[in-house]
């Protein structure tokens, strides 16, 4: 066998993400003929016990311990201490929920492989066991349970728990205020009159009604130097302008309906508008109608503008940058955010959101807030629904390196981390991974009696290589101060937004 074969069958046999411990030596010992409905169960089974201790652990420490433990304390520290003991079981249940979600996810999927040997169907990851009789059934029932409970259960509720610390809601007011900034700063860089207010401060909520009318009059209509002027001085009468203050109350959203399937159909339409405003910004202005007043009108139609006109742009945002917030207890005089937040009750929320599940958003922008769930469908795909797939066929291997490639783009157009240097290495990883699945997919491409059989397997070596080679050669450009370059580059881009700042 060439040595690219007898490599990427040694590679085929490591698996550092999905750690067998029933396979270890020491277990193997101890039971050498483990079923593997026992280690289904073990897994799944095990997992639950685990959530449950978590869970009880939570009710002893803050209805049993705490009433003896905080006595003398006033109710202010105790319900701080009580907040920052939740707050810690709940950090550690979602990272329980993140390192063993692949490893029980693949032993879940396991169950639902199957293969023929004969006349007989045998359980790919044991052979002993026979499928489709009574004992399997009972065990393929429980499967798609579990198959709720975990691989599709985790990242919902990873993705609930971000829409209830109201995640979602914070990156789109925070990209809105990015973008209302930007064509602001737009129509200075055009000359237009500005007025007497902070640019890096300006918010959706917080801009006035006469400096959203002339934005939108000069990008939307082309108005010109003097009509802006006119507008801004509210002495444009074809342009009126509100004054009054708004009240949040009059813009407060209905009351939800009860029934379940009323707030299912509720909800598939939000869906549909949410995906109708995105294809035609246009949408936005038609389902508002008359209800909507002049300033609602305006803003949406300028915030589609700025996405979709292609004159401006922004830059991903991070959530550790200063997001040019208002301070929390500033008075809130303008309507909210269609989000329902005030940009000057993001930083608290922001805080309270970072420390109770700050771990699956922070590292990301505020753009890509919802990667970690791509990351966690990412490694169900590559390890768990990709082994539903015959073993060993070639067709197994080009959905794996189509799912790679898939990634690997996205993560090239989006550039989902919030640093520089982590979506360089992110990508490198993506890379590597397609470049091996590739290697496999081009051994099992028969080349006897081809008399390019040669030049074929060097190709085979040299790729089968790079996967080693990449990390050495990473680590090597870290060592030489590779991301010095980078550091620079976003020093000298702060120094010229402060600099742009103190001008304005």
């Amino acid at each position: 066998m060439p040595w690219p074969h007898t490599f990427v069958a040694f590679m085929s046999k490591i698996s550092l993400i999905n750690l067998n411990f029933f396979h270890l030596p020491a277990a193997a010992c101890l039971n050498p003929n483990l079923s593997f409905y026992t280690e289904f169960l073990a897994y799944t089974f095990g997992f639950l016990a685990i959530l449950v201790a978590t869970a009880s652990m939570w009710t002893f420490g803050v209805y049993a311990l705490a009433p003896f433990s905080l006595r003398g304390l006033n109710a202010d520290e105790v319900a701080q201490r009580r907040a920052v003991f939740t707050s810690r079981i709940l950090q550690r249940t979602l990272m329980f929920l993140y390192l063993v979600y692949p490893g029980v996810s693949v032993t879940i999927f396991g169950m639902f492989t199957c293969t023929s040997i004969g006349n007989e169907e045998l359980l790919v990851l044991d052979m002993h066991i026979k499928c489709k009789n009574g004992r399997w059934w009972q065990y393929f029932a429980g499967a798609i349970v579990w198959v709720v409970l975990v691989p599709i259960g985790v990242p919902v509720f990873f993705n609930r728990l971000l829409h209830r610390y109201k995640v979602p809601q914070m990156a789109r007011l925070v990209e809105d205020n990015a973008w209302l900034r930007e064509a602001a700063e737009h129509t200075w860089r055009l000359g237009m009159p500005q007025p007497a207010v902070d640019m890096q401060r300006l918010c959706v909520d917080t801009i006035d009604d006469a400096h959203l009318a002339m934005l939108h009059a000069v990008l939307l209509l082309k108005a010109d130097k003097e009509k802006a002027g006119n507008i801004l001085h509210g002495t444009d009468v074809s342009m009126p302008v509100a004054t009054e203050k708004h009240s949040s109350k009059e813009h407060a959203k209905p009351q939800r309906r009860h029934t379940r399937w009323a707030a299912l159909r509720e909800r598939v339409t939000q869906i549909k508008t949410f995906v109708a405003d995105r294809i035609n910004p246009a949408a936005a202005l038609e389902r508002l109608g008359g209800a909507a007043t002049s300033r609602e009108k305006r803003l949406a139609a300028l915030l589609s503008w700025c996405r979709n006109a292609g004159v401006l742009a922004i830059q991903a945002g991070s959530w550790s940058d200063d997001l040019n917030l208002p301070e929390e207890d500033e008075k809130c005089e303008y309507p909210a955010h269609h989000t329902g937040l005030h940009s000057c009750q993001v930083p608290g929320l922001l805080r309270k959101a970072s420390q109770e599940c700050g771990f699956l958003f922070t590292v990301y922008t505020t753009q890509c807030w919802y990667w970690e769930s791509v990351e966690l469908l990412r490694k169900l795909a590559l390890t768990s629904i990709l082994a539903l797939i015959t073993p060993g066929t070639a067709g197994q291997v080009v959905i794996g390196c189509l799912v790679a490639l898939a990634l690997l783009l996205a993560n090239i157009k989006l550039k989902p981390f919030a640093s520089r240097a982590l979506n360089f290495v992110n990508q490198g990883a993506q890379l590597n991974l397609f470049l091996l699945l590739f290697t496999g997919l081009l051994l099992k491409v028969n080349l006897d009696g081809d008399d390019s059989k040669a030049f074929y397997d060097a190709i085979i070596s040299m790729l089968a290589v790079l996967p080693l080679a990449m990390p050495v050669a990473l680590h090597a450009y870290i060592m030489l101060g590779g991301w010095g370059k980078d550091a620079k580059e976003d020093m000298q881009e702060q120094s010229d937004e402060a600099t742009f700042g103190d001008d304005g």
